[in-house]
C-alpha cells in the first residue's frame, strides 16, 4: 500500500512538472543582410504553446549596453564587420521566458574612391577606381556620369561636349554582395586666369609684411606647400600660386619679395636753455626728416631745425630712407624757467672804439623784439624793431647829451616779459 501511494505521488509532480514546461516559449529568429553600415532586418520566428509572446529583448552583440531593442521584428545597422552573438529572450503571457543565441557574421563594404584627372576645356576627363576593401574582392563597379553610364571599367575616360559643372558617381560592389558609392562634383572650366593683387617685385622693409591676394581659381597651392588664398608674406624670395578651378585645370601667377634695410634714426644729445632761447636739433640716419611737436621748430620737415620751446619738450623724429625705410628717435630739450638777462646799461660814445655803441647781444631774440629808449621827461630818443647793435646815443643824427636814460625791450615771441631798465650815456671821458 505504501508502495503505491508512493508511485502515484511520482506520476502526479511528473505530470505537474511536464505541464509547467509545456507552457514555456521556444525563442527563434532569422535575418537578413549581412553587409556593414547597411540596416540588418532580424525576424522574429518565436512561438509560444499557450497564450500569447508579449515581450521582447534583443542584444546586438556589440558590446554597447545601448545596442538593444525590445521590438518584435527590430532594425540594427553594424559599423564594422565581424562576428557577432546576437541573443534573443521571449516572454508569453504566463510570465514563461526563452532564450536563443547565435552568431551573426557581418561583411565588409567597399570604401569608394575615385583618382580623377580634370584638365582645362576641352581636354579628356580620366577617372580611376581606387577603392578597397577589408576582406573578400570588389567584384563590380559602374561608373556614372551625369546622365552617361559607362561600362564597368577600372579606369575610364570622358570627354565632354561643354564647359561646365558634372556630377561623376562610381559604384561598387564586393564578392559577399556588399555595395557602397561615392559622388564627387568637377568642375570643366577654360583655364583660369590666376593673378596677385600686387605686382612684382616688392619691396619691404626690415621687419614689415604686405598682404597678398590670389584671385581667379578655386583652390590655391603655393611653391613653399602653402594653400590660402590671403598670405602675409615678410622674408625674401619668390612665391609663386598655382589656381585651380578643376581637379587638373590651373594656372600660375609670380611675386619676388625684397627686404630693405631699416635706417638708423639718431635725434642727437639733450640740452638745456633758458627760457627765450633757442637750440638747433640735428638729426641723422636717412634722407628725409619729420619732427614732432612742430609748433616750436622753425621748420619740422628737416633734419636740423631751431627749436624754442617754453617748457621742456620732447620732440621725436621720424627718420626715413631712399627705401621708403622708416625709424624713430627723441631728444629733450630742457628749459630752465627762471633766468635773469643781462642788459648792457651803460655807453661811452667818444669815438675811442670802446663802448661806443650799445650793445645788447646777450638779449635772447633780439631780432623780433622792439627797443625804445625814453629821456627823463619821457620822450621817446630812440626806437627800433630789428636792432643791430650800433646805437650810439644819437637823436636825429646828433649827440644826445650825458645823463640817466630809459629804456624798454619787448618781445613779439610770446615768451618772454619785457626788459625795463636804465641807461647810462656818458661821452666826457678820458680818451
Amino acid at each position: 500500500m505504501k508502495h503505491y501511494l508512493r508511485l502515484v505521488t511520482c506520476l502526479g509532480l511528473l505530470l505537474i512538472f511536464g505541464s509547467i514546461r509545456a507552457q514555456d516559449p521556444t525563442a527563434s529568429y532569422y535575418f537578413v543582410g549581412s553587409c556593414e553600415k547597411n540596416p540588418i532586418s532580424f525576424v522574429n520566428t518565436s512561438t509560444t504553446p499557450i497564450g500569447t509572446i508579449v515581450r521582447y529583448q534583443w542584444i546586438f552583440g556589440t558590446g554597447v549596453a545601448a545596442d538593444t531593442s525590445a521590438l518584435e521584428n527590430p532594425t540594427f545597422a553594424y559599423q564594422t564587420d565581424g562576428d557577432f552573438l546576437v541573443e534573443l529572450t521571449v516572454w508569453n503571457s504566463l510570465n514563461s521566458q526563452s532564450t536563443i543565441s547565435q552568431i551573426v557574421t557581418i561583411k565588409p563594404i567597399p570604401e569608394s574612391s575615385i583618382d580623377l584627372n580634370v584638365p582645362c576645356f576641352p581636354g579628356t576627363i580620366s577617372l580611376s577606381d581606387v577603392s578597397t576593401i577589408s576582406s573578400g574582392t570588389i567584384l563590380m563597379r559602374n561608373w556614372k556620369f551625369d546622365t552617361l553610364t559607362s561600362s564597368p571599367q577600372t579606369t575610364w575616360s570622358y570627354t565632354p561636349a561643354a564647359k561646365g559643372t558634372y556630377k561623376v558617381t562610381l559604384y561598387t560592389e564586393s564578392d559577399f554582395g556588399c555595395v557602397d558609392s561615392i559622388n564627387q562634383t568637377i568642375a570643366y572650366t577654360d583655364t583660369p586666369n590666376i593673378s596677385l593683387n600686387l605686382s612684382s617685385p616688392v619691396t619691404i622693409c626690415d621687419g614689415d609684411s604686405i598682404t597678398v591676394v590670389a584671385s581667379g581659381g578655386i583652390n590655391y597651392l603655393w611653391n613653399d606647400g602653402n594653400t590660402d588664398r590671403t598670405r602675409s608674406l615678410n622674408t625674401i624670395g619668390e612665391y609663386i600660386v598655382t589656381g585651380y578651378t578643376g581637379n587638373s585645370c590651373s594656372s600660375s601667377d609670380t611675386i619676388e619679395i625684397y627686404i630693405a634695410p631699416t635706417p638708423t634714426a639718431d635725434a642727437g644729445m639733450d640740452t638745456t636753455i633758458d627760457k627765450g632761447f633757442s637750440a638747433p636739433l640735428i638729426a641723422t640716419g636717412g634722407s628725409a626728416y619729420l619732427w614732432s611737436p612742430a609748433g616750436s621748430l622753425t621748420d619740422a620737415e628737416i633734419a636740423n631745425p631751431i627749436a624754442t620751446p617754453t617748457e621742456d619738450t620732447r620732440y621725436l623724429v621720424k627718420v626715413t630712407n631712399s627705401f621708403g625705410c622708416s625709424a624713430f628717435d627723441s631728444v629733450n630739450v630742457y628749459v630752465n624757467q627762471i633766468i635773469k638777462i643781462p642788459v648792457h646799461n651803460l655807453i661811452t660814445p667818444n669815438n675811442d672804439g670802446h663802448n661806443d655803441s650799445w650793445d645788447l647781444s646777450a638779449v635772447p631774440d633780439l631780432a623780433n623784439a622792439n627797443v625804445h629808449v625814453f629821456n627823463r621827461w619821457g620822450w621817446e630818443v630812440f626806437s627800433s624793431d630789428n636792432y643791430q647793435n650800433n646805437w650810439q646815443g644819437t637823436f636825429n643824427d646828433e649827440p644826445l647829451p650825458d645823463g640817466t636814460y630809459v629804456y624798454v625791450i619787448e618781445f613779439n615771441n610770446g615768451i618772454l616779459d619785457p626788459l625795463r631798465g636804465t641807461l647810462e650815456i656818458i661821452r666826457n671821458t678820458q680818451k
